[in-house]
């Protein structure tokens, strides 16, 4: 190379126009501006690869938040539904219903407005179609929207998951001011006595409603058990049997046998049977009201004859089931775990 000459000599030679400036090229971006293209294809598998595993990881994260959300409103259906201590494997087995319900179902339970909206479509009845929707528009005309918005969407026979749907929408109705808790409180009475008569189921639902939220907002306090004896309570008690095997047998008759059978369960002989004609519906209220007052263990007894009384006929119904869970309630007794959320 000592014996060369110049570079600008040599270059000069070849090129006499040369104006002695030699270009400037950044090595490193020339040398990565070609890429071989088996590169490229392993680069763009590389990219979906992790693409692919991306979101798969996100659906899976979202899924385990979605199963975490679904035990937590497990847990609490199970705490507002249940007497007594709450074994994992209850909220285990809600958080499972509550994933059978329809997603629209449970989306417009977390809404105040939609959560009265779909408990008032439990206790519809087309006949009185007219009278209802005009309460509702009365009492409250949002309400109304959304209320026959629902009812015109299809959607399956909600009755026989009562108890887990409204143990579902307890947040969303605690957010209700006492006005309007008030306004929902006289349509739901409204949609009960409509018909003139009184059902188990109806009451059931009412009751299972009214507990929680009037004691959330203090317009109801847990009542004082005094009733120390069967004796004290035996004519709400009868009502309260009578009306049970009424809900199961039409024919009085096989009411009547099935209301002795009960009584004998319990050893109480002196109960007499009240006909189904003379059990109105504010005696019948009445009566629930008054073994409220039951001592712990007059209530355990008289709730034995209930369960022995839902049970005679081989069958729960999910009327049946949710009276269980309103007389648990009620009388502050646990809950046997083979009464579910939903009905069997």
């Amino acid at each position: 190379m000592a014996t060369h000459p110049p570079l600008n000599d040599r270059i000069k030679k070849i090129e006499p126009r040369w104006n002695g400036r030699l270009p400037q090229y950044d090595r490193t971006k020339s040398s990565s501006t070609y890429t071989h293209p088996k590169t490229k294809r392993n680069n763009k598998i590389r990219e979906h690869v992790f693409n692919e595993t991306l979101e798969k990881n996100q659906a899976k994260h979202q899924e385990k938040e979605e199963r975490k959300e679904r035990f937590l409103q497990g847990a609490i259906a199970a705490a507002m539904m249940k007497v007594g201590e709450i074994k994992e494997e209850d909220v285990e087995q809600v958080a499972q219903e509550i994933e059978s319900l329809d997603e629209k179902i449970v989306e417009r339970l977390n809404d105040p407005l939609g959560a009265q909206a779909v408990i008032l479509s439990l206790l519809y009845e087309e006949r009185y179609k007219k009278e209802l929707y005009a309460m509702v528009q009365e009492e409250s005309p949002y309400l109304l929207l959304e209320f026959a918005n629902f009812m015109r969407e299809p959607h399956e026979d909600l009755k026989h998951q009562s108890a887990l749907i409204i143990s579902l929408s307890m947040n969303a109705l605690k957010s209700l001011s006492i006005e309007q808790y008030q306004r929902f409180k006289k349509i739901v009475e409204y949609f009960v006595t409509v018909d003139n008569e009184v059902t188990l189921f109806e009451w059931s639902l009412q009751y299972i409603i009214q507990r929680p939220l009037e004691m959330h907002l203090g317009l109801k306090k847990v009542p004082k058990r005094t009733s120390t004896h069967l004796g004290a309570i035996k004519e709400e008690v009868e009502v309260i049997y009578s009306m049970l095997m009424q809900a199961q047998y039409s024919d009085e008759q096989e009411a009547k046998a099935a209301f002795e059978s009960t009584k004998k369960v319990i050893k109480a002989g002196a109960l007499q049977y009240v006909p189904k004609d003379a059990i109105s519906h504010d005696r019948f209220v009445g009566s629930v009201m008054a073994i409220e007052r039951a001592k712990p263990a007059i209530a355990e007894r008289i709730f034995e004859g209930v369960l022995y009384g839902i049970k005679v006929d081989g069958e729960v119904s999910e009327s049946e089931n949710t009276f269980v869970h309103a007389i648990a309630q009620l009388m502050q007794v646990p809950l046997p775990r083979e009464f579910k959320l939903e009905a069997s």
